[in-house]
């Protein structure tokens, strides 16, 4: 017992341990995982998770477009801020029916 721990101590001193640690490299998931994936990032594109998006719901077409018409200010000011780098609305392109 004596030996090993004097053993243990004299090793530590030179031990170099190494973290190699690439996580696209750890295969932890499966193979339909992975291809669910892929085709995630060619459909949506592979930058998706550096993006928000924010989702809105209305009972009808109008109120979708008029609740669009009510962000759209809000929107035009952070992009004109610098809070927001891009940001799409339809409402920029159905405008408010007078």
């Amino acid at each position: 017992m004596l030996i090993a721990l004097v053993f243990g101590l004299g090793m530590a001193f030179f031990a170099t341990p190494r973290f190699n640690i690439s996580l696209t490299a750890m295969n932890t998931v499966t193979r339909e995982t992975q291809a669910a994936e892929a085709l995630m990032t060619d459909v949506w594109g592979a930058s998706i998770f550096n993006k928000i998006y924010m989702l809105t719901e209305a009972a009808s077409p109008l109120g979708l477009q008029a609740a669009g018409d009510r962000l759209l200010p809000a929107l035009a000011a952070d992009t004109a801020a610098g809070r927001l780098d891009v940001g799409f609305l339809p409402a920029m392109i159905f405008r408010e029916r007078p």
